[in-house]
């Protein structure tokens, strides 16, 4: 499944957001700037995960689509039969009443 570059960069500036909060070793971070620092890797990681290019590919990739099309046909053929052996006779009853 390919990423997009974009998807990648919002990736890994979440990561350095994340890092960002344990490698201040020289002086801790206040509460506030903690805060901060998670807000903007969540922002960055929702902003990857729901790319337009990557959501299409989370939950409808190309063989899970066949695959479900391929299940519905067997099913939608006793369907079809069924239909057409129930709407024959009520147009010949129709063409009937149309000729008396």
């Amino acid at each position: 499944m390919p990423v997009g570059m974009d998807v990648k960069g919002e990736v890994l500036q979440g990561i350095e957001e994340l890092e960002k909060m344990h490698t201040t070793e020289t002086s801790p971070l206040s509460a506030l700037e903690l805060f901060t620092r998670s807000r903007h890797a969540l922002a960055y990681s929702s902003k990857a995960f729901f790319n337009p290019g990557m959501v299409g590919q989370l939950y409808f990739p190309a063989e899970h689509k066949y695959a479900i099309y391929m299940l519905f046909a067997p099913a939608s053929m006793g369907l079809i039969v069924t239909l057409v052996r129930e709407v024959k006779p009520f147009l010949s009853r129709k063409q009937e009443k149309k000729v008396e």
